[in-house]
């Protein structure tokens, strides 16, 4: 059988598994809901995964920093709070209940 055979199945598992593929599905819809919403809105240029800029010689506070080429925001949009204003959105989907997330401030 498959890992996730033998595993037993429990909200608290799918909430919190990487190898299941819920985690990205949950960002996956937030990314996508976001832009509909965006575009409903009225905002223009909305786009889902734009590329960002090449870096040039910045440096980060943390090593989860995507610095390759390859790096991309999750969802940018202008004209929401005044015109030519663009938006940039990267969203980050965890499982706060989780036990290595329990003890740690929301806001992290």
């Amino acid at each position: 059988k498959q890992w996730y055979q033998r595993r037993v199945r429990s909200i608290e598992h799918s909430l919190s598994c990487s190898r299941g593929g819920y985690i990205n599905l949950r960002h996956n819809q937030l990314r996508d809901l976001t832009a509909n919403l965006l575009v409903e809105a009225g905002c223009g240029d909305v786009v889902i995964e734009p590329h960002l800029l090449p870096l040039t010689g910045e440096e980060f506070k943390y090593r989860s920093a995507i610095t390759t080429e390859e790096a991309r925001l999750d969802v940018s949009a202008r004209d929401l709070w005044y015109p030519m204003a663009k938006l940039f959105l990267d969203f980050r989907v965890f499982n706060s209940r989780a036990p290595t997330n329990q003890s740690l401030p929301i806001t992290k």
